[in-house]
């Protein structure tokens, strides 16, 4: 077995946890490091950023990953359209040479829309692209043309806020239900608030929004579980809970949302 099969074996037994039980020694983490940094495999490099980058098992370190995903670049599109994201991100002042060396390459052949999506987000801040609100339209609607569900979510805003197009409540919405069904928790959140306050071409619907609210909850968005909170409480499209009131906050808060600072801006905590 070579270095970096070693190395992705011990990754995905980090990756599940067994160091934390017991299941391999303490050092684990050094090992899998010195494993992948060995190999002659260039993949090697593309799972180091991924490490870095996320800080999985290791201090999230977006330079490092960069680094790592510029050594892999070379053999996959991944690791260029990864450093691509993080240099748009967090190192700016990098992307420009990113942009020469990738982007025409990774728009040729873009089968989940991601290269576009980028594209879009550049366009739009005039970071390594020019800003051109019209360009950014066209490089998030061929990215939802494929389905990337972030760039159906971007057409909702651009809609919704009439940057490089006409405001259009009907495309935003429509955009934001596709956005929606395609697993954007955003766009889900983005229903439950339209629902519940009768904005975006639609009838104040309280069942409706607490539908979209658990949705986006259900995939990770802990605003829509504070937002829970309070219609629980308020008995707003449900039947008044306490008890369920008092668990989605908690849950809110235990993904990391100031439920506290929440609360008080809607006035029910002094």
């Amino acid at each position: 077995m070579s270095a970096f099969e070693r190395a992705c074996e011990l990754e995905s037994q980090l990756l599940r946890g067994d160091h934390i039980i017991g299941l391999l020694p303490g050092d684990s983490v050094d090992t899998l490091i010195e494993l992948f940094e060995s190999s002659d495999n260039p993949l090697a490099h593309e799972h180091l950023g991924h490490l870095y980058a996320d800080g999985a098992l290791v201090a999230q370190d977006v330079e490092r990953a960069i680094a790592h995903y510029s050594k892999a670049a070379e053999i996959s599109d991944n690791s260029a359209l990864c450093r691509l994201r993080l240099a748009y991100f967090f190192a700016p002042e990098q992307i420009d040479s990113f942009v020469e060396s990738d982007l025409e390459r990774l728009l040729a052949a873009d089968p989940n829309g991601d290269a576009h999506l980028i594209a879009g987000y550049m366009s739009q801040k005039g970071v390594g692209l020019p800003l051109d609100l019209e360009a950014a339209h066209a490089y998030h609607t061929k990215s939802a043309e494929v389905g990337n569900a972030q760039a159906m979510f971007e057409l909702h805003i651009l809609y919704v806020t009439g940057a490089g197009v006409e405001v259009d409540e009907d495309m935003a919405r429509h955009w934001c239900v596709k956005a929606a069904e395609a697993g954007s928790r955003r766009a889900m959140n983005n229903l439950g608030s339209a629902y519940a306050t009768g904005t975006m071409g639609v009838a104040r619907d309280p069942e409706e929004a607490v539908k979209w609210y658990e949705k986006a909850f259900e995939h990770g968005h802990a605003q829509a579980g504070a937002v829970l909170g309070v219609m629980y409480f308020t008995g707003d499209g449900v039947d008044f809970d306490e008890e369920k009131s008092n668990d989605y906050f908690d849950r809110a808060q235990a993904m990391g949302f100031d439920v506290d600072g929440f609360l008080k801006h809607l006035g029910f905590l002094d």
